[in-house]
């Protein structure tokens, strides 16, 4: 049986006032990784997880947090954890072999 890797980028826009509070509770959870931020209250996180209901967790729990506005899924791919590892270009080539 194959594991898979689900990797999602979600884009958070929180009032200004509470943007150093949500990156103090998104550093140090398992998987989640601040890639941007913007002093006007927007982040970018990337979120590894084994399955699917754990971005769907993180999404919900984080639209629900005094300050947010949004947080929105902009990004979604499921890849096999052998493959995870690859270079990208790796995984396009197996695609346009399929």
């Amino acid at each position: 049986m194959t594991d898979y890797l689900h990797i999602a980028s979600l884009l958070i826009q929180v009032k200004p006032e509470h943007l150093s509070e949500l990156q103090l509770a998104l550093t140090g959870q398992p998987g989640i990784e601040v890639r941007a931020q913007s002093p006007q209250g927007k982040l970018v996180i990337v979120l590894e997880a084994d399955k699917q209901q754990r971005i769907l967790d993180v999404q919900a729990n984080l639209s629900e947090r005094p300050g947010v506005l949004s947080c929105n899924l902009v990004y979604h791919e499921v890849v096999a954890v052998d493959d995870a590892d690859q270079p990208l270009e790796a995984h396009h080539t197996q695609a346009m072999d399929m």
